[in-house]
């Protein structure tokens, strides 16, 4: 589902990654911890294809992200999906920031729209769905992002965020995510078990800490 085959990543002088090995197999949970520049985030950007490893490969689903054709990169993004905590917040509503990400992985507006809304509403978060989503509170804006990034129905989910406020995401949203899971979806989540408020279980995978290269 999910492979990275002795994979190195440098970013200037310092080496976050060092031959890393990592597979995630459909149905598993992994939470890659390590101190803040160890390679985290550079792991779920390399699983989305908009980072090259220095060495090493990455697959997913058994391709190549860097040596697939345009189509093939194409198929691949709409079989991933990122929660992540870099992304922009763009003055929308939380239902339509929700359906911009839908149409992004590709249905069209119309159809975006309302499976946004449904996936709000059925994740318990409906009260939150015509407001502002840059007011919202961290917490919740968490939510939303995994209510947009399970609704895309992928078969990996990367999870790049830091949040504290696990009160935020409500049950049926945490029953859901469990149903991915054993619904044979493949999930990395970058930081300690429970600081993203998902389901407690999965395997720990340790980064060491960036050394700078002699």
């Amino acid at each position: 589902m999910l492979q990275y085959l002795h994979v190195s990543g440098p970013q200037g002088r310092v080496w976050v990654l060092r031959a890393f090995n990592l597979e995630i197999k459909p149905g598993e949970l992994v939470h890659v911890t390590g101190p803040s520049g160890a390679g985290k985030s550079l792991l779920v950007r390399m699983a989305l294809g908009s980072v090259a490893p220095a060495s090493g490969t990455v697959l997913v689903n058994g391709q190549n992200p860097y040596k697939s054709s345009g189509a093939g990169r194409q198929g691949l993004r709409r079989v991933v999906s990122a929660v992540l905590d870099d992304e922009p917040v763009l003055n929308l509503t939380a239902e339509a920031w929700v359906a911009l990400g839908l149409s992004c992985g590709g249905r069209p507006g119309p159809a975006a729209v309302t499976a946004a809304r449904a996936a709000i509403a059925r994740a318990g978060l409906g009260a939150h769905a015509g407001a502002p989503f840059a007011v919202l509170s961290r917490g919740v804006r968490y939510a939303l992002a995994l209510v947009r990034g399970l609704a895309r129905k992928p078969h990996v989910l990367l999870v790049d965020w830091a949040v504290d406020d696990g009160d935020a995401v409500p049950g049926p949203l945490r029953a859901e995510f469990a149903a991915y899971l054993a619904g044979s979806g493949a999930c990395l989540v970058t930081g300690a078990p429970g600081l993203n408020a998902v389901p407690a279980g999965g395997r720990v995978e340790s980064l060491a800490a960036p050394a700078e290269d002699a």
